[in-house]
């Protein structure tokens, strides 16, 4: 299994020449967000991306990680003729990195990944390992796929959109 690059960082300033030199040999990149990380979290990412990009976004939360929102999400990267050469960046919690991972693993047989995550959980748990999935008939993670991404950033200024609750909950972990 490859491993992943790690990159640690305070501000999104910090990772943006690793980010643009990580992104620059990719025919297209696809960014996959919930709708929370779609305001919040990458309007701060979009001057560190390539001119163009794709956006994908997801309902925020666990209802997103189902069989039905893949194909959704598979058509979309169909419909706009996205190539096996491009890259899928995750910009979200699990549930993003979740459900990118998996789609990454199986469109067109697999393309890379790079994860963002954005809640403490995801830095500590769901972005960290290749360990992605969606539920399947009300039990989580049923379906799933080892893909380790090219690379993770953890970027500490996204933790100041979540909640007390949201920070706890990474804690634990």
């Amino acid at each position: 299994m490859n491993e992943s690059a790690f990159f640690d960082a305070t501000t999104v300033d910090e990772i943006s020449a690793s980010l643009q030199d990580l992104t620059a040999s990719y025919s297209q990149i696809v960014v996959l967000t919930d709708n929370h990380t779609n305001t919040l979290v990458l309007p701060l990412l979009k001057d560190y991306l390539p001119a163009t990009f794709f956006t994908l976004t997801v309902p925020a939360g666990e209802s997103s990680k189902t069989i039905e929102q893949a194909q959704a999400l598979w058509k979309a990267m169909f419909d706009n003729k996205i190539d096996r050469g491009a890259l899928l960046i995750n910009v979200g919690g699990g549930v993003v990195s979740d459900i990118g991972g998996f789609l990454a693993a199986t469109y067109k047989r697999g393309i890379d990944i790079i994860n963002i995550p954005t809640s403490l959980l995801a830095m500590v748990d769901a972005a960290v390992g290749g360990k992605n999935g969606i539920n399947w008939q009300d039990q989580k993670n049923q379906l799933g796929t080892i893909r380790c991404p090219k690379a993770i950033f953890t970027v500490s200024q996204f933790l100041d959109t979540l909640s007390f609750r949201e920070l706890r909950a990474g804690y634990a972990e």
